[in-house]
């Protein structure tokens, strides 16, 4: 899946996600968030995680019936696997992401970058020492995945 030594592509991915992040601070500075996950009861929070989970049911497996170029939801895929492990208290950290979506390396890079500059998930600033940096939704992002998977309801 690499194409290169391992702190080449580590030093390339953290630049690609760095542009990422700066463009998304120019393009959405000064949008306030919806604050839902601040103010969701355990009941929601139980309903959210069982719908996040079906869905993910779903993604996986379309993704072992389907080829890649069948399988067009990789950003969704991500972005419901990033609420419901955050709703389980789950780190995703960003060193395993690739692995944990069944997609390359620089695949994730490009959906983690789209995802990012447009201001739906993030990179959390600093991670404990031994840990990689880890993802998750940003309040819009989870505005987004709450609205798509409670529209159904």
């Amino acid at each position: 899946m690499k194409s290169g030594p391992p702190d080449f592509e580590r030093s390339r991915r953290d630049e690609l996600l760095g542009q990422a992040e700066k463009l998304c601070r120019t393009s959405h500075s000064g949008q306030a968030g919806d604050q839902w996950s601040d103010h969701v009861n355990p009941e929601e929070k139980e309903y959210a995680l069982e719908r996040a989970s079906e869905e993910l049911e779903r993604l996986f497996l379309r993704r072992r019936l389907f080829t890649d170029n069948v399988f067009a939801d990789r950003a969704w895929l991500i972005m419901v696997d990033l609420f419901a492990s955050e709703l389980q208290q789950i780190v995703v950290e960003l060193d395993s992401a690739a692995e944990r979506w069944n997609v390359s390396d620089d695949t994730a890079t490009r959906q983690l970058a789209t995802l990012i500059a447009s201001g739906l998930i993030e990179r959390l600033p600093s991670a404990p020492e031994g840990h990689h940096p880890a993802l998750k939704l940003t309040e819009r992002g989870h505005s987004a995945v709450a609205h798509i998977l409670f529209r159904a309801v």
